[in-house]
């Protein structure tokens, strides 16, 4: 039986084409230390969300500690990920999302958390106000 709280290979945001629309077109908000950048999904997909996060260089300089963040987000999503699929879900609409970092030293895993809780809140609010687009199904 698989687990509901792991992280899917397809989950991930990898293709350089999204990537660079996600950054190009994506839309954006703040919730604490974080920024949410999104955009409605370009194909057809298994999951609501695909998902990267991103710890600019710019703001923490050691790789050891951006790597941190970047594994303490990833584990955030990944318990909590559940309250935005099913958000998703109800609103029948799949997205791409990039979480970016924007602090200059890492913060605790109960702050990440309740940071990226109140940005899923803010995400699901504002993807409920916005007109989806008819997707395509091109891959």
């Amino acid at each position: 039986m698989k687990s509901n709280f792991g992280i899917d290979k397809n989950e991930k945001l990898k293709l350089k084409r999204e990537i660079t629309s996600i950054f190009k077109d994506g839309k954006h908000l703040y919730a604490g230390n974080f920024r949410f950048i999104w955009n409605f999904a370009l194909f057809e997909m298994p999951f609501p969300v695909r998902l990267g996060v991103s710890v600019p260089k710019r703001n923490i300089k050691s790789a050891v500690k951006r790597n941190l963040m970047k594994r303490r987000m990833r584990e955030v999503y990944r318990l909590n990920k559940h309250l935005l699929f099913e958000q998703l879900q109800g609103l029948e609409i799949q997205i791409i999302l990039m979480i970016v970092y924007k602090g200059d030293n890492p913060i605790s895993f109960q702050k990440i958390e309740n940071d990226l809780l109140l940005g899923f809140q803010k995400l699901t609010k504002r993807i409920s106000q916005t007109q989806k687009p008819i997707m395509d199904n091109v891959s």
